[in-house]
Formats: structure tokens, sequence, C-alpha cells
């Protein structure tokens, strides 16, 4: 637009920070909205294209700009019902049950490189949701697509690995009978690992084993009964009490 210092982004171009931070709540809201319903309906049309038995040939990808400024506006805490909380609880339940395995791979990615930042308990939701949802699932997709299976494991590796120490123990003022809703292991035996691993080191920061005995007990015992797996003893000798009396004891048999 000549004379007013003002140009249209291109076709792959995001919107920049600066505009968004110069947005106003309503508007953020809005064009997460709008974002939200263009991805929801490329989901949808790819599911209906698959059932009928057609092909894809004439569905329209999503553009770089549209995910990247979509990843850029979920990090903005005062769009949180829309942006982070819309992205679990409205877009991931449509892509699994469209199986809409390339979309999924973008989301994932979006996590795994671009928000890391974002609040615990959304990414500890976020791996329930890849535990339940897809790791633990009735389909086979895992075995299909290894670039997915890839991503996934990267993103569950991080998402773990990212966690505070605080932020793994059981929720302050949660009975022990009372079951989280957040699921930490899946079937993956090196994933289950580094969560042992990750328990062992939030054990040691915070002295864990008194108040959250129970909860750490519960999740290793559903760990090893996912994947039965043993630590060498160099490895126990570092581990706290907890977790040492844990493994010493052969409650389930890992040779069968």
């Amino acid at each position: 637009m000549p004379g007013n210092n003002c140009f249209a982004h291109g076709a792959i171009e995001p919107l920049s920070m600066d505009i968004l931070d110069a947005m106003s709540v309503h508007a953020k809201m809005s064009l997460t909205h709008s974002i939200v319903t263009h991805i929801l309906k490329h989901v949808n049309n790819m599911g209906s294209s698959a059932n009928s038995g057609g092909s894809n040939k004439n569905v329209v990808y999503l553009s770089p700009a549209v995910v990247e400024t979509y990843s850029r506006l979920m990090v903005f805490s005062e769009i949180e019902s829309l942006g982070i909380k819309g992205f679990l609880n409205q877009l991931l339940p449509v892509v699994f049950k469209h199986n809409s395995w390339g979309v999924l791979h973008m989301l994932l990615e979006m996590f795994a490189y671009r928000l890391h930042h974002i609040q615990a308990q959304f990414r500890l939701s976020l791996l329930s949701h890849l535990q339940l949802g897809l790791i633990t699932g009735n389909h086979n997709v895992m075995n299909k697509h290894p670039q997915l299976q890839i991503c996934v494991e990267s993103t569950i590796l991080r998402l773990i690995t990212g966690l505070g120490n605080a932020e793994i123990a059981q929720p302050k003022n949660q009975q022990p009978q009372v079951k989280s809703t957040n699921v930490l292991y899946g079937e993956s035996e090196e994933l289950n690992r580094v969560v042992v691993l990750t328990l062992a080191r939030a054990i040691h920061i915070n002295g864990l084993e008194q108040q959250s005995s129970v909860w750490v007990k519960e999740v290793l015992t559903n760990i090893m009964e996912k994947t039965p797996h043993s630590w060498p003893s160099q490895t126990l000798q570092s581990f706290p009490f907890l977790l040492q009396e844990f493994f010493k004891v052969p409650a389930i048999d890992i040779s069968s």
C-alpha cells in the first residue's frame, strides 16, 4: 500500500510477533479460532476423502504461514482457553478420530521444537494424550509410518526430560487412592526407562520418598507391567532408596 508503509505478508510468511503483540485479546482469539476452524476443516476433508476411497489430490494442504502463526499464538497466556487448551481438547481428538497422521506430525513438531515453554500441566496433558491415544491405541499406525513413530517418540522424550523436578510428583492435596489423570508411562521400554531416571532425579532433589512413596510405587509397578526390565547394580546404587528397594524385589519375572 503506497505511502502507508504497510505491506501484506507473503503466502508462506507468518504474522510477525510484533503484529501479534499489537493485537487486542479479542483479535487474537478471533484469529486463533479461525486457524483452528481451518485446520479442523482440513482434517475433516482428509477423513471424508479417505473414508470414501478417494484420493487426496484435490486437498489443499496447510500453509506454513498458518502453522507458524498458530504456534506463535499459542504462547499468549491471555487466550489460553482457545490456544493451548483448544489444541489439546478440541484439535487432537479430531486428528486421532480421523487418523490424520500428517497433521499430527505437524502438531507434534510444533510442540517438540517451538512450545517447550508451555506450562507443565499442558505438557503433561499432551503426554497423556499421546500415551493413551496413540501408543496404547488399537491401530498399528506406528508400524506403517516410521517417520511418525520417530516424531512421536522424540516428542514424548522431550516432554519427559523437559519436566521439572516438582512437576512429575503427585499433585498436592491428592489422596493416594485417587488416580492421577496424567499418564507418564507407555509401552516403549526406552521411554519408560527415561521416566524412571526422571523420577529418580526428582526424588533426589525434592525428597519425595515419604510424601509420594505410594504414587511413585504405583507408577513404577505400572511401568514394569507394561515393559518389564532390569537395571545394572551400578545404576541401582545411585538410585534413591525407594527405587532401590522396588527394583531389588523380583515382583515380575522379566524373563517370561
